[in-house]
């Protein structure tokens, strides 16, 4: 049962996800649409999960997918780095400074008088749901999305539907034997974005549900008080994608897009490509 096609499935298509993102980026020289920031996030998450490859023994399955997410994601780092564009990296606001502190705030409530080992797979477990925001965010900023961006968002965030079904099955298998809430309340949060992005892409307009919009909205409020701190702080903005630098005149010029403000639903209504 633990070894069932739902789990098997869903790890293969997260792979294929993350390797075919790569080699997108390798082939066109160019990281458009691509967000850096969901990278870093994601490597994070797997070096704060995978601690378990240093003191436990597992199976050969397991070091090999493990070791290679940590190397993507890696490789999908220096070579975006590489090939980032000024846009991409002015459309890449999220504030991931708030959101670490927020999630590994939550963590240690949640996981009090655990060992290192297992909060920090806690907190993996709780900012992977969000890896995939700053991405979400990007697209639905720009005029125009990628395909292999999309693509490579289906089998990323996709993997985590196929992974609730592999708890579903473990659970009715093994009854009140087989608990992981932590996991359980992730995937689902985890799903919960990643349809609502597939319901705006279906609908080809960006930030179209409640949750879009509201995410859109926190994106901005955020960025206003990131700002806030680095004038006090710095006396400056700090660099592109640092903070959320997307709101400003300037970066809306670069971007070539109107402020989100402007939409009567607080976020603007951008056909996506069929």
């Amino acid at each position: 049962v633990s070894w069932n096609y739902f789990r098997l499935i869903g790890d293969y298509l997260h792979f294929g996800g993350m390797a075919f993102g790569l080699l997108v980026i390798l082939a066109s020289r160019s990281s458009e649409g691509f967000s850096l920031k969901t990278q870093l996030l994601y490597q994070l998450v797997f070096v704060t999960r995978y601690l378990d490859l240093f003191t436990e023994e597992q199976v050969m399955y397991l070091v090999v997918f493990k070791i290679s997410f940590n190397l993507i994601t890696v490789a999908m780092i220096i070579v975006m780095l590489q090939y980032r564009d000024p846009r991409d990296a002015a459309a890449d606001s999220c504030s991931l400074c708030t959101m670490i502190l927020g999630v590994g705030i939550f963590a240690d409530l949640t996981t009090l008088g655990s060992s290192l080992q297992s909060q920090l797979w806690s907190f993996s477990e709780f900012l992977e749901p969000l890896a995939l925001v700053p991405q979400y965010l990007m697209c639905y900023k720009t005029k125009q999305l990628r395909l292999a961006v999309v693509m490579y968002i289906f089998a990323v965030g996709g993997y985590r539907v196929l992974y609730i079904g592999n708890w579903v099955l473990k659970r009715y298998c093994w009854h009140s034997s087989y608990t992981d809430y932590s996991s359980w309340f992730s995937g689902l949060m985890e799903s919960v974005f990643f349809f609502d992005f597939l319901l705006s892409f279906a609908r080809q307009r960006n930030a179209d549900s409640l949750l879009g919009q509201f995410v859109v909205r926190v994106d901005e409020e955020v960025g206003k008080v990131s700002e806030a701190v680095e004038m006090r702080t710095f006396g400056k903005r700090l660099d592109f994608g640092s903070s959320n630098a997307a709101s400003d005149p300037e970066v809306q010029k670069l971007l070539g897009v109107k402020s989100p403000s402007c939409s009567p639903n607080g976020a603007e209504k951008l056909l996506l490509p069929r």
